[in-house]
């Protein structure tokens, strides 16, 4: 469910970024993983299959850019700062880190798609209507403790 509301989420920031031509159009898409991590590489791969699953097929209308910032908040910066040089189309930010990062880095000149990040009001990725700010959105894996 929660892969479905990702792929959906990013879908539509595709699709709105320009009308549909008769020349089928290319869409880059950068992949910001903070670190290497189970749960972290089954968003990515989620996200893919999801994408591939709508119809989106690498090298005939979208190509990935993939890069994993091993843990390292600096070498996180950096990549944040070069997907956004390189303007892609969208940014999928897997893990708190490389979502703040790459909400900062974009400044809402590229829309962000973030996944695992545990409290999105928190860390200023969505307002306290958990809805997203700006062209920033994504889902949550906070957990519901209390119940």
């Amino acid at each position: 469910m929660k892969k479905m509301l990702v792929i959906t989420l990013a879908l539509m920031m595709l699709l709105s970024l320009s009308a549909a031509s008769a020349e089928q159009r290319v869409y880059t898409v950068a992949i910001g993983q903070y670190a290497v991590h189970g749960s972290l590489d089954n968003c990515r791969e989620g996200f893919l299959a999801g994408m591939k699953d709508m119809g989106f097929e690498e090298g005939v209308n979208v190509r990935y850019e993939y890069q994993n910032a091993q843990a390292d908040f600096g070498l996180a910066t950096g990549i944040a700062d070069s997907f956004v040089a390189k303007k892609p189309d969208l940014i999928v930010a897997i893990a708190t880190p490389m979502a703040v990062l790459s909400a900062n880095s974009a400044d809402g000149k590229i829309p962000v798609v973030y996944s695992a990040v545990s409290s999105p009001i928190n860390d200023k990725l969505a307002g306290e209507d958990r809805l997203g700010l700006g062209p920033i959105t994504g889902t949550s894996d906070e957990l519901p403790v209390e119940k």
